[in-house]
């Protein structure tokens, strides 16, 4: 069977082999006890508060959100079919600017596969993973500069008062030098370390890989391999290390099926991973107070493929599971965190709908804002506390 990428559910392309942590090795463990998931309650009763603020404006510019991040009370998101990244005030959505450069000249990007904005909002660095350039742009969306990259890398973000990069790439296995997740680099862009080898051996015809590899939360980098339950950061001497480890108490996929060498169907693999019972499609999101954990299993007792959201609360160090598939709140995979909320996009019709089949689902005092958006159309932003 030819090397080939599966794309399934929009995976980023990182595998990982190196020796699972043992817990003593890591900051925190977080325990996933997949057999005792809590039932027999609602998502709304899990939640503290929710706070939706219409994007004024933006319904013909957000539609497949690439990447959000708040910056300073600003709401920036990049869109994957527009190629724009939008700003926004995040006290009332007002819409603030964008950086629309798409093209093939100079100062022009191909794709937005990632992007950067520097503390004091006085630019917005985008990263081209096709054309291998860093492109940097003011808030008004004048072109600065360009910059080669020396990867085809994905995703980006900049440590130590932005005196280095990181960087996390594809992986190609006919060469040694690719076989590396997780790149550091000074602000020239010069190469100071590599990071988390798999080996060419290791590798196999699909690979998996979490929503957001690479996040960064309160000056904190974190980066989630797939099929290695830990996850990493670089501290601020440029040394990485094990943040979390995620104890799934047995159910975490292992090699063998991970790195399948049998000769068989990309649906057919999708289905024997599925079927182990084991969990994949894992995605790790850090907020001030929570930490949520979603992934699929499916279970013999009810054979259907369930997302699982388990939340863990770092100041009390609980962890507690759940299975909402067929939630709004929860079943989807919040895009950042801001504080000590979630933060997703949602479209107003989506909001619209949910109100007619729910209305005591959702507050009353949230019920005139999906209304009024409904009518313009303005997706909204929606960010969750929860208790």
């Amino acid at each position: 069977m030819k090397k080939y990428i599966f794309i399934l559910l929009v995976c980023l392309f990182f595998n990982c082999n190196e020796k699972e942590a043992k817990s003593e090795d890591c900051l925190e463990t977080i325990t996933v006890d997949t057999g005792n998931v809590i039932a027999g309650i609602t998502e709304s009763s899990l939640i503290d508060n929710v706070k939706l603020i219409p994007l004024l404006n933006a319904k013909n510019l957000i539609n497949k959100i690439g990447k959000l991040k708040i910056i300073n009370d600003v709401v920036f998101v990049s869109d994957m079919n527009t190629h724009i990244v939008c700003f926004f005030s995040l006290e009332d959505g007002s819409y603030l600017g964008k950086i629309n450069s798409r093209g093939r000249g100079a100062g022009e990007y191909s794709q937005i596969q990632d992007f950067y904005v520097n503390k004091d909002l006085k630019y917005v660095e985008i990263l081209d993973g096709v054309s291998k350039k860093i492109l940097r742009y003011d808030l008004k969306g004048g072109f600065v500069s360009s910059r080669e990259v020396p990867y085809h890398f994905v995703s980006f973000s900049k440590i130590n008062d932005e005196n280095n990069f990181v960087f996390c790439k594809a992986i190609v296995s006919d060469d040694d030098q690719w076989m590396y997740q997780l790149f550091l680099t000074d602000n020239n862009l010069n190469i100071l370390n590599k990071y988390v080898k798999i080996e060419k051996n290791k590798t196999t015809d699909i690979v998996l890989g979490p929503t957001n590899s690479l996040q960064s939360y309160d000056n904190i980098i974190s980066f989630q391999p797939i099929y290695n339950p830990v996850i990493y950061t670089i501290d601020k001497k440029l040394n990485l290390q094990h943040r979390y480890c995620l104890d799934f108490l047995g159910s975490w996929i292992d090699d063998e099926l991970a790195y399948n060498e049998k000769k068989v169907d990309a649906l057919d693999y999708m289905k024997l991973i599925a079927n182990s019972g084991k969990a994949y499609f894992v995605d790790f999101l850090e907020g001030n107070k929570d930490v949520i954990i979603y992934f699929r299993m499916k279970t013999k007792e009810e054979n259907k493929n369930n997302l699982y959201i388990n939340i863990y609360n770092k100041l009390n160090k609980s962890s507690m599971l759940y299975n909402f598939n067929n939630s709004f709140f929860l079943a989807d995979k919040y895009h950042t965190s801001y504080k000590d909320y979630f933060v997703i996009v949602k479209q107003s019709y989506e909001l619209k709908e949910y109100l007619d089949k729910k209305p005591d689902e959702i507050d009353d005092e949230l019920k005139p804002v999906i209304l009024q958006s409904n009518e313009t159309g303005d997706p909204l932003l929606m960010l969750t506390k929860f208790k």
